[in-house]
């Protein structure tokens, strides 16, 4: 396993979080998410000033057929956490995003194009809805074949990323 540290992490006196796929959190104080990305993408937003920020976790790029809206779909994710950051006191101008995940599926009883570009289509998603927005994005940790832990501080945009390659 490869370690990439983004800065002091600064955990004293920080809630922590654990996001699991197909959920949005967004905190007014200082909180810690950690979550686990392979073909998924979890997009970590914040606002510069006012120190409030969150995170999305999702698996598919679209919905499939007539299924219920849910943040495991990126346009349901997306908004959800735009939403919440903004309810949040959140400034459009002011915020930062983070995305990560992505990654090729390498499993070799996959054999449909499709599945095994799923990584790639879900970053594309978070990249042009935030293109969208008009919100910079400031890190990208995208792509590769191998699963990546996340560890997102939700008042500065701080991360930690570790590949966890084989």
């Amino acid at each position: 396993m490869k370690m990439i540290s983004r800065g002091d992490s600064g955990e004293e006196g920080l809630s922590h979080v654990y996001l699991h796929g197909g959920r949005v959190h967004v905190a007014v104080e200082k909180c810690l998410i950690t979550t686990i990305v392979v073909s998924s993408v979890a997009v970590g937003l914040w606002d510069i000033a006012k120190g409030v920020g969150g995170m999305n976790h999702y698996m598919l790029p679209m919905a499939i057929g007539g299924g219920v809206a849910t943040p495991r779909f990126a346009s349901t994710a997306m908004n959800d956490l735009l939403e919440k950051v903004f309810a949040a006191g959140a400034s459009r101008e002011r915020l930062r995003a983070k995305i990560f995940g992505g990654a090729l599926h390498a499993n070799g009883e996959i054999n449909s194009a499709m599945l095994r570009d799923l990584g790639h289509r879900n970053a594309d998603v978070a990249r042009a809805r935030l293109s969208a927005e008009g919100i910079p994005i400031v890190e990208e940790r995208l792509g590769g074949n191998h699963g990546r832990k996340i560890t997102f501080r939700t008042h500065d945009g701080w991360s930690e990323v570790m590949d966890m390659s084989r």
